[in-house]
């Protein structure tokens, strides 16, 4: 088997001064390293060097792994990752380890999957998008100087009491029509945020389905309780909270529609269009 691995020197709070001998120490395959030099690199990196390489692991956060996968949909090469970001949200759902001795043996001992991924209007994304307060999230939090998850917490805690609901129509497999007024809308393949945070806790990378989640805006004295259903796996079991499964999502919302895909932040406006694309890439796992 050879091996790529692209290292982002940028991402996360993880030390990886040391990273690339021990890469080449516990890689049990014929390996080259490569380093990002600017934003959108890895995809280059992926989409030139794929047909070179029967695995291409990016060492970095989800940021970086929703460049990575752009490069491999529709190749016979396999993502492999080791996670160096804030929250990790798609190598926690594959089931990667943080520590990164124990993730450089399981790539050495993985096998390829072949996954689903989704396209929202012309982007694609592996794990999660979403509009509302977690989007809004992601725009403040691309801002901050310091990362991790206390960051992230602290831009939670600023931005709930002002944030007010977001209106727009649904219309899921060109069928069913709702309208709601909420808190957040989740559109996943994956089935956590990152940090172990299961917003769809029952979403499969593989079942052809996306998996929707809408949070009601919730009084302060439920974001306990929330929170305490989001990290078991029970978000759906709240009163303010449904979900839903569809192959394809279009959301209407008039002007411009703040969201995130992958966790990085964008804007689109009036309409957002989103399919289920099965079994288009390969992960190892």
């Amino acid at each position: 088997m050879k091996h790529l691995y692209i290292i982002n020197p940028i991402s996360g709070k993880k030390n990886k001064r040391n990273l690339e001998s021990l890469i080449k120490k516990e890689s049990k395959h014929i390996t080259n390293i490569a380093y990002t030099e600017y934003a959108g690199h890895a995809k280059e990196i992926a989409k030139t060097e794929h047909i070179n390489y029967d695995a291409i692991i990016i060492a970095g956060g989800d940021g970086s792994v929703h460049e990575v996968f752009q490069g491999l949909i529709g190749t016979s090469t396999a993502m492999g990752i080791l996670p160096f970001g804030s929250g990790n949200g798609f190598s926690n759902c594959i089931g990667i380890p943080l520590d990164t001795v124990k993730a450089l043996q399981k790539i050495n001992n993985s096998k390829k999957k072949l996954i689903d991924v989704a396209k929202i209007n012309d982007i694609f994304f592996v794990n999660v998008a979403g509009i509302g307060f977690d989007a809004l999230i992601a725009h403040k939090f691309a801002l901050q100087k310091k990362r991790g998850f206390k960051s992230y917490l602290k831009v939670i805690m600023k931005e709930y009491r002002n944030f007010e609901t977001i209106n727009y129509t649904l219309s899921m497999n060109n069928d069913k029509i709702y309208n709601f007024d909420s808190f957040l809308l989740t559109v996943a393949n994956g089935n956590q945020w990152g940090n172990n945070g299961f917003i769809a806790p029952a979403a499969l990378i593989d079942d052809s389905l996306l998996n929707i989640t809408v949070v009601d805006k919730f009084p302060i004295h439920a974001g306990i309780p929330i929170a305490a259903k989001l990290f078991t796996r029970k978000i759906e079991h709240s009163r303010y909270v449904k979900t839903f499964t569809c192959k394809k999502l279009s959301i209407q919302k008039v002007g411009n529609i703040t969201a995130h895909i992958d966790g990085e932040p964008v804007f689109f406006k009036d309409k957002i269009d989103i399919e289920i694309m099965p079994k288009v890439l390969n992960v190892l796992v």
